[in-house]
């Protein structure tokens, strides 16, 4: 009977360590074993050391099971680590963390490895590096890295992203420069592979601002191919806004673009126009009232231009003047002329003009309206009304 309880007994042992040192070091270290003589899958045996210092914390767990859970050679094997370095200073910012996991009866290796550092002795600088490894290969890893390189007002960031995984590799850096206080300049660099395949793309952004005068930039390109590049630069003045615009891309030829707008008291203009390699956009309105002499112009006009075609011309203008004012004899006349190109049920040139007279020493007044129809039918219209108190007459 004695024999049968040995049998079924099962012993545990235990021991823990605790050391600390001078300088705030402290160390630990634990021991655990099970052994059961007549269920052995329940056998294990765990050592855990653990030390912590001022920059410095480490960990590391071994966990033997299985047949031969105290024999050197075993192969069921569970083995965990961890661990935190602070290696800072005044001027450096430095963080190291690992942890690593190994299961020898499964064949796992995992290790993930995080590095940061910040550096402010000569300029700012940043670094991080992320990676992790399993079973002798990197499934994924990472970096970041930053550079403040500023210099008496003027920006210079530049800053870089490798991410590499076994479906996408991608590639990023940027950097923004300030020439002058008034410019800024920012470059962006792209490539990517694997899932997305793209081979230096480069975008790059300008951007100047001088008070009155607006200047900016966009280039997207690639050693062997420009996708887009376009341009733009306004003037704004007192009275005065100009802005001319160029763009060239992959899909289009080089389109040019003009804005131009004028504006005071007796006079308001403006101007668009569009040109590409083949084809021209004009559109121009402006309005003008002069005091001598005394006359209110208007005009709006349309032009397109087609490669080896006739331009295509929409018109409407008028007029309104002062011929003469004196004491006895006044005169205004107003004009209308509308024309277009287009077959429609509507007349294609059309001329409208009234000149209007007093003239008190004739007593009378004087209406003449002309119309001329699609430049070759006039018709004349006069109207007198005169006002003589013993011979009024129309």
């Amino acid at each position: 009977g004695e024999a049968k309880n040995l049998h079924r007994e099962c012993s545990m042992r235990q021991k823990i360590k605790v050391e600390t040192g001078a300088h705030g070091e402290y160390k630990l270290d634990i021991g655990h074993e099970l052994h059961c003589m007549q269920t052995p899958t329940y056998n294990h045996k765990v050592h855990l050391k653990h030390e912590a210092s001022a920059s410095w914390i480490s960990s590391q767990m071994e966990v033997n099971y299985g047949k031969h859970w105290d024999e050197i050679n075993n192969k069921k094997k569970l083995l965990i680590s961890q661990a935190f370095k602070n290696s800072s200073s005044s001027s450096l910012v430095n963080y190291f963390m690992e942890f690593s996991m190994q299961v020898l009866e499964k064949q796992v290796n995992y290790r993930t490895q995080l590095q940061h550092s910040h550096n402010s002795e000569v300029y700012l600088q940043s670094s991080t590096n992320f990676e992790v490894q399993y079973n002798d290969h990197m499934p994924f890893v990472a970096a970041l890295q930053w550079k403040d390189a500023s210099r008496n007002g003027l920006k210079k960031w530049e800053g870089g992203l490798n991410i590499d995984t076994p479906w996408l590799y991608l590639y990023a850096a940027h950097k923004l420069h300030q020439p002058q206080h008034s410019a800024y300049l920012l470059t962006m660099e792209l490539t990517s592979g694997k899932a997305l395949s793209i081979k230096n793309l480069v975008v790059e952004l300008f951007y100047k601002d001088q008070g009155n005068e607006k200047e900016g930039k966009v280039h997207i390109y690639t050693p062997a191919t420009t996708y887009l590049q376009a341009s733009t630069f306004n003037h704004l003045g007192r009275n005065v806004l100009h802005s001319y615009s160029e763009m060239i891309s992959l899909w289009n030829r080089l389109v040019k673009n003009e804005i131009r707008l004028e504006s005071n008291e007796r006079a308001k203009f403006l101007c668009f126009k569009i040109k590409s390699t083949n084809e021209e956009f004009n559109f121009t309105a402006s309005y003008q009232n002069l005091l001598v002499p005394k006359t209110t112009n208007f005009s709006v006009k349309t032009v397109w231009r087609g490669y080896k075609s006739p331009p295509v011309m929409l018109q409407f203008e008028g007029q309104i003047e002062e011929l003469k004012k004196e004491k006895m004899l006044y005169q205004k006349r107003g004009t209308l002329h509308f024309r277009h190109p287009f077959k429609l049920p509507i007349l294609q040139s059309f001329l409208l003009q009234e000149t209007f007279t007093v003239d008190k020493k004739q007593k009378h007044y004087f209406l003449e309206t002309k119309v001329l129809i699609n430049g070759v039918e006039e018709t004349v219209q006069t109207l007198i009304l005169g006002y003589r108190p013993e011979n009024p007459y129309v």
